[in-house]
């Protein structure tokens, strides 16, 4: 299967690269595929490799042990376009999910280990804290981050307060957490720490979005779960400078007791220290909640702390609301604060759409956020329905992670 994705991944390069994009990002497991299987099956099967340390070589020449390697290489250099792809490192026992950028040339510019695991118990955490940070020759720096990793300190903020302001994101991100869905949660990273972001999420039928994203403006999104082929969409970063592509899980979803739930129509609920006001004004009686929670949100075998405001459809008050669901009764220009955040909280506004059949990002000019000590408030002025709007603060300091990396201290 690895290598027949490789060949489909070859199109998708020489695609993107006639349409004038300068770098294309592919989503994660998107080579692979994603599974449970013990580790040395993934070995036996071949779904892994050896791949080689970036040092300034290129793989289509050097003749390494690595064919995915050495095929996406080729096919960078002979469309003249940077690539960055997730498949599975084996070295020294232990197996690795990874990120790999080339260069135009065909360089392996860099390989990154990913850090903060989803599930994913056959996976190894890696014990170096190594940073994904790459330059192409059409001179832009990108940082290299993977899925969950967008969620912690290391190593995203970490880069963040480097300087670095040109990211890229595989991802296999579902739609099954109804406060976390990975295009709001994209658009409010890139706004707040004033980034550039590609993200680039595996294709499937719970999967939540890819997109592209200046300083938190939507330049590109795709949303189509059921879509079953693979596509290349390209847009413009006029102010960068570089034109990008980004192509187009895990069910058993947990929720935290400490989550507390109220009718929309009541506009207050709280759970420990954080309380939310909502205030709207196009809504119906029903079809909506408010949640609130002040402790550790989980999914699929991961639990983290968070501090959450969530606006999100649905007919009842139960942790079923935490359940993706499509909005029945239409809600539009809403204001939502959430107060009592704990010092030191990084804090990520969500706010998704839903046009047609589709969620989308709106447009940055419909969104305004208001940033005060203990509190942060969001509001939308659209005639797009919405999906959801979440405020996602995330209380670093409670992660209980199995790594210890000399990071920086930055949250907003």
């Amino acid at each position: 299967m690895k290598a027949a994705n490789a060949q489909v991944y070859a199109s998708h390069i020489a695609e993107a690269a006639s349409l004038g994009a300068d770098i294309l990002v592919f989503p994660e497991y998107g080579l692979t595929g994603e599974s449970s299987a013990p580790k040395r099956l993934w070995v036996s099967g071949g779904y892994t490799e050896v791949i080689p340390l970036p040092d300034g070589s290129v793989p289509c020449d050097s003749g390494v042990d690595a064919p995915t390697i050495v095929a996406l290489s080729c096919a960078a250099r002979e469309h003249a376009i940077a690539v960055v792809a997730n498949l599975m490192d084996y070295t020294d026992g232990n197996m690795y999910n990874t990120d790999v950028a080339f260069d135009t040339d065909g360089v392996l510019l860099a390989k990154y280990h990913k850090l903060n695991m989803w599930g994913e118990p056959n996976v190894d955490v890696p014990s170096d804290c190594g940073e994904g940070v790459f330059t192409t020759t059409f001179g832009v720096t990108f940082g290299m981050f993977t899925c969950a990793d967008i969620m912690y300190q290391y190593p995203t903020l970490d880069l963040v307060s480097k300087g670095v302001t040109d990211f890229v994101m595989p991802a296999a991100w579902s739609n099954e957490m109804a406060d976390m869905q990975v295009m709001g949660y994209a658009q409010g990273w890139s706004y707040l720490h004033q980034t550039n972001l590609v993200l680039s999420n595996l294709r499937g039928g719970t999967s939540s979005g890819s997109g592209v994203w200046f300083h938190g403006e939507s330049r590109a999104t795709t949303y189509n779960p059921d879509y079953t082929e693979g596509s290349v969409h390209v847009t413009d970063m006029v102010d960068a400078g570089l034109r990008v592509s980004a192509p187009q899980s895990r069910v058993n979803l947990t929720s935290s007791s400490k989550w507390s739930f109220a009718p929309l129509t009541e506009g207050t609920v709280c759970s420990g220290s954080v309380c939310c006001t909502v205030g709207v004004s196009s809504a119906g009686d029903s079809g909506w909640v408010v949640a609130a929670l002040d402790g550790q949100d989980e999914d699929g075998g991961v639990s983290w702390g968070a501090q959450v405001c969530a606006v999100l459809p649905c007919s009842q008050l139960s942790s079923e609301c935490l359940t993706y669901h499509q909005p029945t009764v239409a809600l539009k220009n809403m204001t939502l604060k959430m107060s009592g955040i704990s010092e030191g909280s990084a804090v990520i506004p969500e706010i998704v759409a839903w046009s047609g059949q589709a969620e989308v990002t709106l447009d940055r000019s419909a969104i305004s956020f208001e940033s005060l000590p203990g509190s942060f408030s969001v509001a939308t002025t659209s005639d797009t329905p919405l999906a959801s709007a979440v405020v996602y603060g995330r209380p670093l300091v409670r992660d209980q992670l199995p790594y210890q990396c000399p990071a920086s201290r930055m949250y907003i």
